[in-house]
C-alpha cells in the first residue's frame, strides 16, 4: 500500500505486516512526523516530493504495546535496530514522485517569463510613443509605420508626427536685397536655400537683418512660411531634402542708407 506523510508529503510503500505491528501508525523517516498510514493511504499513484536520502516510514507501536519483532519508534531505536530500507521511498517507482514540485515551478516560471515579456513590450511601446519624432528623424524608413501607429491610437492618446526642425541643416545658396524697380521705398528680398538633412523638415522662420553704412542694425524682420512661400505650396509636407527653395519678399525700406543685410534661419 502507498501512504503519504501529511507534513512533508513524502510517499512510502508500507506492508500489511508493518501496519499490523503498530496498529497502522508509522513515523516518517524524512521529517519524523507520526501519522496513521491508513488515513493517509493513496488510492492511486501521485506525484510527490522525492526522498532519496532519508529512511523509510517506521511503524510506531501503540502506547504500552510492542509486538515481537516490531521496530522501535525512531526516538527509541538504536543504530543497530534501524530497519532496512526495503520499504523505503526508494522502492516507489520513480514515476510516482517525478516532478512533484518542479511542475508548479515550471508553471510559475512560465508566468514570470510572460510577465517579463509583457513588461518589456510595454516599455518599448512607451519609448516609441514619446520618442516617435526623434525616431522618425533618425530612421526615416520608420516614418510611415509611426504615422500609422499614431493614426491608430490618436482616438485614445494624442498622437501626431510633427516634422523635425533643424535650422543647422539649412544652407543659403544665394541671397540679395535690392530696391523695388517700380515702387519707391520698397525693398525686394531674394533668397535660395536648401535642406541638406537626409529627411524632410519643417520650413524655417527666415530672419532678415538690415544695417546702415556704419554697420549699425537699422531693422530686423522674421518671416514665417506662410509669408515667403508661393501660393499652392504644401507647407505641411515640409522642406524636402536636397531640393532648393527660392523666395522673394517685398518689404518697406526702413531708411535710405541701408547697405548690408544678413539672413538667418530659426
Amino acid at each position: 500500500m502507498l501512504t503519504r506523510c501529511p507534513d512533508c508529503h513524502t510517499v512510502y510503500r508500507v506492508t500489511s505486516e508493518q501496519l499490523e505491528a503498530a496498529a497502522g501508525r508509522v513515523r516518517c523517516g524524512q521529517c519524523g512526523e507520526v501519522f496513521d498510514a491508513q488515513t493517509e493511504a493513496l488510492a492511486a499513484p501521485v506525484r510527490s516530493r522525492p526522498s532519496h536520502a532519508g529512511p523509510g516510514a517506521v511503524p510506531v507501536p501503540e502506547a504500552g504495546h510492542k509486538p515481537a519483532g516490531a521496530p522501535l519508534p525512531a526516538a527509541e531505536r538504536t543504530p543497530a535496530e534501524k530497519p532496512p530500507a526495503a520499504d523505503d521511498a526508494a522502492d516507489v517507482p520513480p514515476a510516482l514522485w517525478e516532478d512533484f514540485e518542479p511542475r508548479h515551478a515550471r508553471r510559475h516560471t512560465g508566468r514570470w517569463a510572460a510577465a517579463a515579456v509583457l513588461l518589456s513590450l510595454t516599455l518599448a511601446a512607451q519609448y516609441i510613443y514619446y520618442m516617435r519624432a526623434r525616431l522618425a528623424v533618425e530612421h526615416p524608413q520608420w516614418r510611415p509605420m509611426l504615422g500609422r501607429m499614431c493614426s491608430a491610437i490618436d482616438p485614445v492618446l494624442p498622437c501626431s508626427m510633427p516634422l523635425p526642425r533643424e535650422p543647422g541643416a539649412l544652407r543659403m545658396l544665394s541671397s540679395a536685397v535690392e530696391e523695388h524697380p517700380y515702387r519707391d521705398g520698397v525693398l525686394v528680398v531674394h533668397a535660395t536655400f536648401v535642406n541638406t538633412a537626409p529627411h524632410a523638415q519643417r520650413f524655417p522662420l527666415l530672419e532678415v537683418r538690415l544695417a546702415d553704412l556704419r554697420g549699425s542694425p537699422v531693422a530686423l524682420r522674421r518671416f514665417g512660411p506662410e509669408e515667403y512661400l508661393e501660393g499652392g505650396t504644401d507647407a505641411a509636407a515640409g522642406l524636402a531634402p536636397q531640393t532648393p527653395v527660392t523666395i522673394s519678399l517685398e518689404v518697406v525700406q526702413p531708411q535710405p542708407d541701408v547697405s548690408s543685410f544678413v539672413f538667418d534661419f530659426l
